[in-house]
C-alpha cells in the first residue's frame, strides 16, 4: 500500500501567496539539507519542545540511513532545493495502535504562516487514508499555537490535555494537547 502513496510524489503545490514548493518523501541523500534545515530553520527555544534532538547530526543521519516508509513516512517541503519543512507519519504494524498514525511536523521560521504546515498535514492525512489508518494523532505543546491552529483547520479535534508534562530548556512546564483526526468515522 505504501507504493500507492509514494507514486504521488514529487508534487508541486502553491502556497497562499502563489509561491510554488515541492513536497516529496525524504531520501537518504537529503541528510546534509535536513541538518541545515534544523540548524538554520528552527529556533533554539523550539528545539526543546521537540521529541528528538534535531540539533544532533547523528540523529538526522540515523533517520536518513534507516528510512522505512512502512514504519515512518517522512515528507519534506522544499523551495529551490532548500528544505523548508519536515513532516512525518509514524505507524505500527501490530497491536491496538496499528490503525492509528501519529503525525509530527516542523516548518522553517521563514515559512510559517504561509500554509506550508497545512499542506504537510493535508499530505499526511491523504497518506493515512491510502494506508487504511482509522485515526491520526498529533501532540502539540501549549506554546505551539500556530501548529495547533493548522491541525484544527485541517480537521483535527481536541482529545485531551496532559497538564504540565513537558519541560523546556528554561525549566518551565507546559501542557501537551492531544488532537485526533478521524479518517473513518465510527458509528456507535
Amino acid at each position: 500500500m505504501i507504493e500507492l502513496v509514494l507514486e504521488e510524489y514529487p508534487k508541486t503545490v502553491k502556497l497562499k501567496n502563489g509561491e510554488e514548493i515541492t513536497v516529496r518523501p525524504l531520501e537518504p541523500s537529503d541528510f546534509e539539507a535536513l541538518v541545515r534545515f534544523f540548524k538554520d530553520g528552527v529556533e533554539e527555544e523550539e528545539t526543546a519542545l521537540l521529541k528528538d534532538n534535531i540539533k544532533d547530526p547523528t540523529v538526522i543521519k540515523r533517520w536518513c540511513e534507516n528510512i522505512d516508509y512502512k514504519r515512518v513516512f517522512p515528507l519534506i517541503a522544499e523551495k529551490d532545493g532548500k528544505i523548508i519543512a519536515d513532516g512525518t507519519l509514524h505507524m505500527r504494524d501490530f497491536g491496538w495502535a496499528q490503525f492509528i498514525g501519529k503525525i509530527r511536523f516542523v516548518v522553517s521560521k521563514d515559512y510559517r504562516g504561509k500554509g506550508v504546515g497545512t499542506i504537510l498535514i493535508r499530505e499526511l492525512i491523504q497518506a493515512g487514508e491510502k494506508l487504511n489508518l482509522d485515526k491520526l494523532w498529533a501532540e502539540v505543546v501549549d506554546v505551539q499555537e500556530k501548529a495547533e491552529r493548522a491541525l484544527r483547520k485541517s480537521g483535527f479535534e481536541p482529545a485531551g490535555t496532559l497538564p504540565q508534562i513537558a519541560k523546556d530548556n528554561e525549566g518551565r512546564l507546559h501542557d501537551v494537547h492531544i488532537l485526533i483526526y478521524h479518517i473513518f468515522k465510527e458509528e456507535y
